[in-house]
Formats: structure tokens, C-alpha cells, sequence
């Protein structure tokens, strides 16, 4: 049994994956691992004030179990409703799964993150709802690291870190837990995401989740 992979580090003005330049503009991919989350938003050449809003801007998530596949729908500021598909089965064995409260360290995660930011920046990420929702001895929260990649040449624009609260993260984490206790079907996937497309929009399928949360608290 392989090690689970740990989680991109990079720093702001680096490419996310080196020789990559398959990046498409305003697109998102989410990654669920034992690690933790990661986010990625694609954008050309991000313009300062679409990386102001990915800073400051208030975060707001929604998630939709559409049972043979999820959606994670999100909005960040003033940038684009956006929305990302998931299932586990598209991902290594070893990295199939969420992390569990007492495998996350808080201090450590906020420490080597700040240590990837840009020299000199406060606004290289930020942080909601951990000050008084701490993963350690406050619940099963789940930090999620979110990047900003220019599609133009897949170096990261900026970084940001939030967390999901933990009736959010307990309704994920039952999705993927269903998920790997079922065969799965790549067709009835498919299908599942194309009927849900064809009548929501990333707005509409926040709307219609499951769950919705707004930055590390309840929506």
C-alpha cells in the first residue's frame, strides 16, 4: 500500500505543477484527500482587483450529493460563482478519504502556508473562521487551501486558506464514505453530472445543496 501524497507545496509566483499548461480559463478542480482539501480557480492572467477579491472576499460553499458523483459549488468575493465535480475513485487509492480532526494540526498548517507566501505580503492568504472554531478541540473542521493559477502559465497568483465547519465536513465525509463502499459505475457518474448541468448553473446548484456553509461557519 502506497503512502497518500501529500498536498501541493508551492510557493506564490511558481507554477503548481511544473510543465502543466493544460490550465483553462475560469474553471475549478477541488482535491479531497487524508491531507486535507485543495481548491484550485484557474483564471487568465488574474487582474489585481480579481486578486484583492480572492483575499478578501467572503467565501461561500455549497455541497450537492448527487449520488453517483458531488459537486462542490463556491463563490469567493466578488469573482465568479463557480462549481467543481468530484468522486473519489478518480483519485490514487492511498489518497482516497478526509482527514480526521486529530490528524490536522492547525499551528503547522497556518505556519508552513505562511511560509509559502510571497516575502513581505499579509494578503498572500488569509484566514476564516480558525480563530474561534480551532481544529484541534473544536470539532471536526477542515482546512481547505485554495489557489489562484493564472491559466495563462499555471504559476500561482495567490493562496488562500479557510475552513469548512463541521457539519459541512461531516456531510462530505459521508458522500465519500458512501462513495467507497459502492462499485463504481464511471457511466452513472457521467450521467449524473450532465442531467445536473443541463438545469443548474453553479448559483443554482449552491442553492440546491445539500449543505451550505460561509467560510468556516454555517451558512
Amino acid at each position: 500500500m502506497t503512502e497518500p501524497q501529500q498536498l501541493h507545496t508551492v510557493r506564490v509566483g511558481e507554477p503548481y505543477l511544473p510543465g502543466f499548461t493544460g490550465w483553462r480559463d475560469k474553471t475549478a478542480q477541488i482535491r479531497l484527500t487524508p491531507h486535507g482539501c485543495e481548491i484550485l480557480i484557474a483564471y487568465t492572467r488574474p487582474t489585481p482587483v480579481e486578486v484583492a477579491q480572492f483575499h478578501e472576499g467572503r467565501c461561500k460553499f455549497g455541497w450537492a450529493d448527487l449520488w453517483s458523483a458531488a459537486m462542490l459549488a463556491f463563490k469567493i468575493g466578488g469573482l465568479e460563482w463557480m462549481d467543481a465535480s468530484f468522486h473519489p475513485m478518480h483519485q490514487d487509492p492511498a489518497d482516497r478519504g478526509l482527514p480526521r480532526a486529530e490528524d490536522q494540526d492547525q499551528r503547522t498548517t497556518l505556519e508552513a502556508l505562511a511560509a509559502l507566501t510571497a516575502p513581505g505580503s499579509k494578503d498572500d492568504y488569509a484566514v476564516l473562521g480558525a480563530t474561534d472554531s480551532p481544529i484541534r478541540g473544536g470539532g471536526d473542521h477542515l482546512l481547505v487551501r485554495i489557489f489562484f493559477i493564472d491559466a495563462a502559465d499555471g504559476a500561482v497568483a495567490a493562496i488562500r486558506l479557510v475552513s469548512w465547519p463541521p457539519n459541512f465536513v461531516g456531510q462530505v465525509r459521508a458522500t465519500i464514505e458512501r462513495m467507497l463502499s459502492s462499485p463504481f459505475d464511471p457511466a452513472a457518474e457521467e450521467d449524473a453530472l450532465n442531467r445536473h448541468m443541463a438545469v443548474c448553473t453553479p448559483l443554482e446548484t449552491y442553492q440546491r445543496a445539500d449543505i451550505r456553509c460561509i467560510g468556516g461557519a454555517p451558512a
